[in-house]
């Protein structure tokens, strides 16, 4: 999504479960050790972590877990998801920092988020 939108130059790091896990371990969120495996790779490549922002989809595993931790966190309110597939998260309202409703909001959205904490 960040790609498509034109937003990855924004980031230093992108991370996905996929690159954190090992066929030995699976890393998913809403695992705290999914949170604390992308700090320790931060950590030691670029020492300590200032502000946490957390980009999803998804109220528990992308809002809810990531704000107890101290992320500011941003949701993505999918009002196209199918309402068949049961595995999405169909919630319209959220206790997000941020939110947006259309992919094309994500790059002022961002501007307005790095302005608010820095």
């Amino acid at each position: 999504m960040l790609s498509w939108a034109q937003l990855d130059s924004y980031f230093h790091w992108i991370f996905t479960s996929e690159s954190l896990s090992t066929p030995e371990q699976q890393i998913e969120k809403p695992q705290e050790l999914f949170f604390s495996r992308i700090e320790q790779a931060i950590v030691a490549t670029d020492g300590a972590i200032g502000k946490r922002i957390y980009v999803g989809d998804n109220e528990l595993n992308d809002v809810e877990i990531p704000r107890r931790l101290g992320y500011v966190t941003v949701r993505y309110i999918n009002k196209s998801n199918p309402a068949d597939a049961v595995w999405l998260d169909h919630r319209t309202t959220t206790s997000a920092s941020y939110q947006y409703a259309d992919p094309q909001q994500l790059p002022t959205l961002v501007k307005t988020i790095v302005t608010d904490l820095f």
